[in-house]
């Protein structure tokens, strides 16, 4: 099918389409390599009022080698022929990204890119706080704050895609745009059990979901209010939504709830001091007054610096710690996990781990996971706050044997058959 660019009248021929939800579809322009077109199912279902604000006001962005960080709207899509009604918007696209739970959890980690180590978890942290700080700069709200609705490269650059589900208020009326949807697991207390569609969210309601995607980021996938009853009757909260309800976080003690750290996740004390001060704040202080949860910018200068407080362990090239701690908390871990490393030190240990992920996959009768298509991306903005993303750091772990030959990652981008400048390194690059 064919439509035509409302800034220009351009024609284009939209394609194949990669993904279908329950508003739209996303389809590739041919001819425009580099861009996708959303089309909304019916003409009644295109928010023509809230599209034209977004690309009237668009958030800034220093897009960090040509990469966009928030997938906003370029242009709308009107029909070509006919009356030719608004049917979509067309976007830029990010190649290569991966939704950002193939970074925190350690199964798809290693699948992914097995060189994502310990600072580029901190710089993907920080990266994504200095997304959201630029949207609420503008005033906009994301509202459906998740890992789904955030892709992540290799070299820890991030990207907030379906921006047109976010909360957009009209500078002129005051009108207010909602975000009808959002995941529980993510979604603060004060607005749990609540629908969305009848919610005017604020910005300290995206700053819970930041700091659960940000502790999961540091904490290897763990959710900060999944904990371990230890009460004597029943568990009255099993839900994680009831527990984020009642403030249950359990890595405080002393607060009289029933909750510990499950068995499985990290020690709170290998985050940095300022870090863990931080989810303290959000999580109990929080809890009850939504106003003092830390900001995207906030979030952003304690990663700079606990990223800073790193050091390599002696042992595996690939573990990273903080400077806070006496001992390395990783190789601890891996000798708790039985062998399993989080940070694999070698091409060899990568093969041996996914085989032995493979082979327990089996014993499970369960089919290993499917890879995630890569989603679409949209346009550009960022920061009047002065905060800008940054890609990974500067220097990779060594490691001898070439990330990029490893086995059965083609579809991975850490595949690179050229190194990129020295500003540029991924963690997947020898």
């Amino acid at each position: 099918m064919q439509a035509r660019r409302q800034s220009d009248g351009q024609v284009i021929t939209l394609s194949s389409e990669l993904e279908r939800g329950g508003e739209g579809r996303v389809l590739l322009a041919d001819g425009m390599p580099g861009f996708l077109a959303k089309l909304y199912e019916s003409p009644n279902d295109v928010p023509l009022r809230k599209l034209a604000i977004m690309l009237k006001n668009p958030p800034e962005d220093l897009r960090p080698g040509g990469v966009v960080s928030i997938a906003w709207p370029v242009d709308l899509l009107r029909a070509d022929g006919g009356e030719g009604n608004v049917v979509g918007f067309l976007m830029e696209r990010v190649e290569g990204a991966k939704h950002l739970s193939h970074a925190f959890i350690p199964q798809d980690r290693l699948q992914w890119c097995p060189w994502f180590e310990y600072r580029y978890l901190h710089r993907t942290a920080r990266n994504l706080a200095t997304a959201v700080q630029a949207l609420h700069d503008r005033g906009y709200v994301v509202g459906d704050v998740s890992y789904s609705n955030v892709l992540v490269k290799d070299n820890a650059l991030v990207a907030l895609v379906d921006t047109d589900s976010f909360q957009v208020r009209d500078p002129e009326s005051g009108a207010v745009y909602r975000c009808p949807v959002g995941k529980e697991e993510y979604t603060p207390p004060e607005l749990q059990g609540q629908a969305f569609a009848d919610v005017d969210r604020r910005p300290e309601h995206d700053l819970f979901g930041l700091a659960v995607l940000t502790f999961q980021l540091l904490m290897e996938g763990m959710h900060p209010f999944n904990g371990r009853f230890t009460g004597a009757e029943e568990d009255p909260c099993p839900a994680l939504a009831d527990r984020i309800k009642l403030g249950g976080f359990p890595y405080r003690p002393g607060l009289g709830l029933p909750y510990e750290p499950a068995l499985s996740s990290l020690k709170f004390d290998v985050l940095h001091p300022a870090l863990r001060n931080l989810f303290l704040r959000c999580f109990e202080g929080g809890h009850t007054n939504p106003e003092i949860r830390p900001d995207g910018k906030t979030w952003a200068q304690a990663l700079d610096g606990a990223e800073k407080d790193l050091r390599q362990c002696a042992a595996n090239g690939h573990h990273w710690y903080g400077r806070h701690l006496r001992s390395c908390p990783w190789c601890e871990r891996v000798i708790r996990l039985r062998g399993q490393d989080s940070f694999p030190p070698s091409v060899q240990a990568v093969q041996q781990q996914r085989s032995n992920q493979a082979a327990r996959a089996r014993r499970t009768r369960q089919a290993p996971p499917a890879p995630v298509p890569t989603p679409a991306l949209a346009a550009v903005p960022s920061r009047s706050s002065g905060l800008a993303p940054q890609p990974g750091p500067i220097a990779p772990a060594p490691l001898r044997s070439p990330a990029y030959q490893l086995p059965g990652c083609s579809p991975s981008p850490c595949i690179r058959p050229e190194r990129p400048p020295a500003n540029r390194l991924s963690p997947c690059d020898p």
